[in-house]
């Protein structure tokens, strides 16, 4: 696959949780079609997007084995796109832990994308805030491994707010490539964030951008977590309880009730709500206030003091 001039693309990979959803469903599926192809994610999530973004999940998402196949199969179908468009991918999943950790992701991602001009975009957050809003929407996902925000914030998946080493991931990934960092905070009345991405696509920018996935509780100094349905209750006994029997007796009470509908999904567990409390600064390992201070050195975006307690 040789081109003479190599076909441009934009790549923007999350954070999580830093205005990507509404990114996804207002903003990119905007852009002039005459000078872009948007093959991000299809906002609502349920939408399994098209066939060159379900090429590049594939490959990100597969074990080793097949990884350089899969792979190959996404340069294939990107080669099938107008290449005298610009090309857009949005999606924050590829800096989510699954079965793959998310620098092989990213890793694989500049692999996908080697025969492309790439933007790199990454959208950041205090740390803190990001952690902690993270932990949340995760936590029925999390609670069995990390019970505590404390052991999440310990994990690899937390490591993508230690803003230097994600940096550090990105540029061994796509080593020629422009790599630029728009905080989250800046998506406010009078803030830059939607004028940042404008400057990049050289359009001009909406006036604002709609607020999703905004939907946390807080009592005081906690958030409260939903309680378990039925079914993510039997869901869970079947993927991950100790006791093989209880496992097969919630399979076979899934499958027994599945005439039901979405019955399962409206009846509540009795005791199964949470209240996360709101993490203290000294809950941050020490390593996101020295990345920090590279951030700001290097970005001019001040984390620091705000992650350090100061």
């Amino acid at each position: 696959m040789s081109l003479s001039s190599p076909p441009q693309a934009v790549l923007h990979i999350g954070l999580p949780k830093t205005g990507t959803t509404a990114l996804q469903q207002h903003f990119f599926p905007a852009l002039p079609d005459d000078r872009f192809t948007y093959i991000g994610t299809d906002q609502p999530r349920p939408n399994r997007g098209g066939v060159a973004y379900r090429a590049i999940m594939d490959a990100l998402n597969c074990p080793a084995d097949i990884r350089d196949v899969r792979v190959y199969q996404a340069q294939a179908q990107l080669a099938q796109l107008p290449q005298q468009k610009t090309l857009v991918l949005s999606e924050e999943l590829i800096t989510v832990d699954g079965l793959v950790p998310w620098q092989e992701k990213v890793a694989r991602l500049g692999k996908i994308f080697s025969y492309h001009t790439c933007t790199l975009v990454m959208t950041v957050r205090e740390p803190r805030s990001g952690l902690f809003s993270l932990y949340v929407e995760l936590f029925r996902s999390l609670e069995m491994r990390f019970p505590t925000f404390a052991d999440f914030a310990a994990s690899n998946q937390a490591q993508i707010f230690d803003f230097h080493d994600l940096a550090s991931v990105a540029h061994n990934a796509f080593p020629a490539t422009s790599i630029v960092l728009i905080p989250f905070e800046e998506l406010r009345p009078g803030g830059t964030f939607l004028s940042r991405f404008a400057d990049i696509f050289e359009i001009r920018p909406p006036s604002h951008l709609p607020k999703e996935n905004n939907t946390k509780t807080y009592y005081g100094d906690a958030v409260r977590i939903p309680a378990l349905s039925l079914e993510q209750g039997l869901e869970r006994w079947e993927d991950a309880h100790p006791l093989w029997l209880l496992r097969k007796l919630a399979r076979l009470t899934r499958r027994l009730l599945r005439p039901v509908g979405g019955l399962l999904n409206h009846i509540q567990i009795p005791g199964s709500e949470r209240l996360i409390k709101i993490p203290e600064p000294s809950c941050v390992p020490l390593r996101y206030a020295e990345s920090n201070n590279w951030l700001l050195i290097n970005y001019e975006i001040d984390y620091q003091s705000v992650t350090s307690g100061d």
